[in-house]
């Protein structure tokens, strides 16, 4: 039998266990009047727009777009396992312009996109 991520339901829409109990770093989450945000369906082609839209940041620069793995360079929001950074904290820290990577429903996005 598999092993399968324990799924809670957050504002209607399942999510992964450990995402949902960090769901309040996602509402308290600040946005910033530079943050791009990519709000996609999952499966979609999320990582491949997110590296388009880096490069475009980039001017086209391959070379510092390979400054990091693009989950490094563009944070999911409402990333969150145990013993690791979460996607606010990561994005907290990070100098603005910020790529933000998520995929919340927009009635369940932080209230700071707004």
């Amino acid at each position: 039998m598999a092993n399968h991520p324990t799924m809670k339901v957050v504002g209607g829409m399942p999510l992964l266990g450990p995402f949902a109990e960090n769901w309040e770093s996602v509402q308290c989450f600040q946005a910033r009047e530079e943050d791009l945000l990519i709000a996609t369906y999952p499966k979609s082609g999320t990582t491949w727009v997110s590296e388009v839209v880096d490069l475009m940041l980039q001017n086209g620069d391959v070379a510092k777009s390979q400054r990091g793995a693009i989950f490094e360079r563009v944070p999911f929001l409402e990333y969150a396992v145990p013993d690791m950074p979460s996607g606010t904290e990561i994005l907290d820290a990070m100098d603005s312009p910020r790529v933000i990577k998520t995929h919340l429903p927009v009635h369940l996005l932080p209230s700071s996109f707004w």
